[in-house]
């Protein structure tokens, strides 16, 4: 049994800006205008996209300035850090490396690409199917240059794919 007011007053929903349908729907319920939440939306998205941009630059440092003798979350030293940014960015890069070799380099891609499209676009297309296919893509390739025979200057034991 079910309590139903005469008072228009308790019969609609708390907090419905456009509430209409009175909490018959499992529509959410807006707080904000529609012209407020999508000046909101697309500025995270501006944000987002300046995020992957930042993230793919600083992966890419790090790989740039990669260097052997730095010490890493598998080897400590003594030694100063060669790479640019620092401890973090040696460890970063050494992970990448080991993990899915030159192919970590080609993996920040499409974050730059993506990072472009919410920042021009503010949205990713189909973005699910994206990120799948990075994914497979990213293993795929590291699979590739494991397949490339090792050269003596390479001193990463995992080869040119990696461990993975």
């Amino acid at each position: 049994m079910s309590f139903q007011s005469r008072d228009p007053a308790f019969s609609q929903a708390p907090f419905a800006a456009h509430g209409t349908n009175h909490g018959t729907s499992h529509e959410p319920v807006r707080l904000l205008p529609d012209q407020i939440e999508e000046s909101l939306r697309g500025a995270f998205n501006r944000l987002a996209g300046v995020a992957l941009i930042v993230l793919a630059v600083t992966g890419w440092i790090s790989l740039l300035t990669w260097s052997i003798d730095d010490p890493t979350l598998a080897r400590a030293g003594a030694m100063p850090t060669a790479n640019m940014l620092g401890t973090t960015g040696a460890a970063l890069s050494d992970i990448l490396l080991r993990g899915f070799g030159l192919a970590s380099a080609f993996a920040m891609l499409p974050l730059v690409l993506w990072g472009v499209s919410l920042l021009a676009r503010q949205r990713v297309a189909r973005w699910r199917v994206k990120l799948s296919l990075w994914l497979v893509g990213v293993f795929s390739l590291s699979g590739a240059f494991a397949a490339v025979p090792l050269v003596q200057a390479w001193r990463i034991p995992h080869g040119f794919g990696g461990l993975f």
